[in-house]
């Protein structure tokens, strides 16, 4: 986002160029693929523990 930013900063001055543009979507194309490599994961784990809970609470439920 802060690249882009930068961009978009640029682009209201006047001053910009084709470097410029290309660096700030470069660097909002990582900071995008960072976030996905760290949540997909997370959300997966997620659905694992969330379905050994519900698991687990079905067992205890027909004990009762």
């Amino acid at each position: 986002i802060i690249g882009l930013l930068q961009c978009f900063a640029q682009m209201a001055s006047g001053n910009m160029n084709g470097d410029t543009l290309s660096g700030g979507i470069g660097n909002a194309l990582f900071t995008t693929q960072l976030g996905l490599v760290c949540a997909i994961p997370a959300w997966l784990l997620q659905a694992y523990l969330r379905s050994l809970v519900s698991d687990k609470v079905a067992v205890y439920a027909r004990a009762s």
